[in-house]
């Protein structure tokens, strides 16, 4: 408050008591300060002050020495003494001059002292004055109180940067994403004395929340009263009306109560008995909400701005730890599947061997039936009508055909065996890749009329041999174009999708072609069936580009199916790994 605003008429900040027991002078006196702003109380003895006192405490006190009863020192002695009055000041009014009585004033506490008769400017420049010392006194005491507590918060912010910095380097070092949950909950729980300390986490799909890790005091025996042994595994939906752990899954923001109890949204837990307060806050990675950092108080206790923002920081290095843990988990499944894989292409190089040698073996068969033809129409050529002569080698040549045919394939099959491809993975933009190939098959596609369209996203990198990838999106588009007639349309899409915990990109490329019968479907990515049917311009293939394509797809960590019916188009998809950033 202004002190200027002492001299404003009608000024009702400040109020005086007056202690006389002349009432003449009370009445001049209270007349004369009433003009000037101030609410006048007044009493006609110490006693009376003493009680009027106890249920308005003034700003400042005019006291009378010598009245009966109690005199203005005893008055004074005993203001002092009350815990509501010993700050308010005190001005005594006296006839005494001696300098004994004004010093012994002085000692009862009195702040100043004016002598009767009294000069009324002058009281009330005394009582400015005094007012103007005791708001100044107050300002001071109040801005060193904010002082210390801003220096109390300064000191615990330290040690809250302190404890963060060294958890985020604990964490940041654990790749077992286990051991990182139960050391994260372990080392917040011990760090800020909290009671219960828990970690919620998506599952797939993603409709439920389980509790991971948690952990909570001990008792006083030191044995363990962890309600985790109990909570472990617990789950949630996050879809659910009830439970601030939804709440804060559902709304991405950090949420705080300091009386669960009275908290709608809190989820009451028999085995969190003595909950008081919560915090929960978001594990955030990107724009994606993985979990909740829940953290829970055996106390009611607001959590201040400084508690939300240390958390934050920590929940966002749990979350940064999470998915490096993840990473890390994806990284070994990686290596295992390709172990797994490198077993079973072993195995299946050792199937194709005993393949080919079958078939080198039954190869054999076709020849002695065109042998016996060849040497049936020797003997007919002196003997044998021109006719019957004629219609012997056209069987003989449809026999040789067809040999033909399958060592052609054979050897188009061997020359893709025999190169041995090697894997070399890296990152690739797809719709780069996509728009490669079209443009070298779109002649093909105008020819007959086939509009081509890539709806890739352009900022979607794969994982993947480039060589093996632009093989098999050549070879798919190339089989689309063939199946679909003059003036159709081949799309290809490519949307994200999760295997387990490794991300994927599942691309489909989609014709309004002629369709596949379930039957021939069936017969697809067959190694031991040869299969080929001609296209709607009766072009002609190898009967072994899709099961190329498999071989690739797999090499590549990915799976390949078609989706088909008769009229109604063809959509071939795989799947492929998504390059990690």
């Amino acid at each position: 408050m202004e002190i200027n605003k002492i001299n404003e008429p009608n000024s009702t900040e400040y109020t005086i008591l007056i202690v006389d027991d002349a009432p003449v002078n009370l009445g001049v006196l209270s007349d004369y300060l009433k003009y000037h702003g101030f609410e006048i109380l007044v009493a006609r003895s110490g006693e009376n002050a003493l009680k009027r006192v106890q249920y308005v405490q003034p700003d400042i006190i005019l006291l009378d020495v010598m009245m009966p009863g109690i005199d203005g020192f005893e008055t004074c002695q005993r203001l002092k003494a009350n815990e509501l009055t010993k700050d308010i000041p005190i001005i005594f009014m006296t006839a005494l001059t001696e300098t004994e009585a004004k010093v012994k004033a002085f000692e009862f506490g009195a702040v100043d002292y004016v002598t009767k008769p009294l000069q009324q400017a002058e009281v009330l420049a005394r009582v400015t004055t005094h007012l103007k010392i005791r708001d100044l006194t107050h300002n001071l005491q109040e801005q060193n109180l904010r002082l210390q507590r801003m220096a109390k918060l300064l000191s615990r912010r330290a040690k809250q940067l302190e404890a963060t910095h060294e958890l985020g380097q604990q964490v940041a070092s654990m790749l077992d994403l286990e051991e990182l949950l139960v050391q994260v909950v372990k080392l917040i729980q011990e760090k800020f004395d909290y009671y219960f300390v828990g970690i919620w986490l998506l599952t797939e799909p993603k409709d439920i929340l389980v509790l991971r890790a948690g952990t909570g005091k001990k008792n006083q025996e030191g044995a363990s009263d962890n309600p985790a042994n109990e909570l472990l595994g617990y789950q949630i939906s996050t879809r659910a009306n009830h439970g601030i752990a939804a709440w804060v899954y559902q709304t991405g923001h950090v949420y705080s109560t300091d009386n669960v109890n009275l908290d709608a949204k809190y989820l009451p837990l028999n085995i969190l008995p003595e909950a008081q307060a919560e915090l929960a806050l978001p594990l955030i990675y990107g724009t994606e909400v993985i979990g909740v950092l829940d953290i829970y108080l055996d106390r009611s206790v607001t959590f201040g701005l400084e508690d939300r923002t240390v958390m934050q920081i920590l929940a966002t290095q749990i979350a940064i730890a999470i998915r490096n843990a993840r990473f890390y988990q994806i990284e070994k499944n990686l290596r295992q599947i390709e172990e797994q894989r490198s077993k079973e292409l072993t195995e299946l190089n050792a199937s194709k061997d005993k393949f080919f040698s079958v078939l080198a073996h039954d190869l054999k068969s076709p020849f002695l039936p065109l042998l016996g033809w060849l040497d049936l129409l020797s003997e007919m050529v002196d003997t044998a009508s021109p006719d019957k002569v004629k219609r012997t080698i056209e069987v003989t040549r449809r026999t040789a055909q067809n040999i033909y045919n399958l060592l052609e394939n054979l050897l188009s099959w061997s020359k893709i065996q025999m190169k041995r491809i090697e894997y070399r993975p890296k990152e690739l933009d797809l719709k780069m890749v996509i728009d490669l190939n079209m443009m070298l098959l779109g002649t093909v596609a105008f020819n007959k009329g086939i509009k081509l369209h890539n709806e890739v996203n352009q900022s979607i990198q794969v994982y993947a041999d480039e060589d093996m990838l632009h093989t098999v999106i050549r070879n798919l588009v190339s089989n689309a174009i063939k199946f679909t007639a003059m003036g159709g349309e081949i799309v290809i899409s490519a949307t994200p999708q999760s295997v387990g915990n490794m991300p994927y990109l599942e691309v489909a490329v989609a014709d309004t072609g002629v369709g596949i019968s379930p039957n021939e479907l069936a017969k697809l990515f067959r190694l031991d069936i040869y299969h080929t049917t001609l296209g709607t311009a009766q072009e002609k293939g190898t009967g072994l580009g899709l099961v190329m394509c498999k071989e690739m797809i797999e090499q590549n960590l990915g799976q390949i199916w078609i989706e088909s019916e008769i009229n109604q188009g063809t959509v071939v998809k795989f799947t492929i790994p998504l390059a990690q950033n």
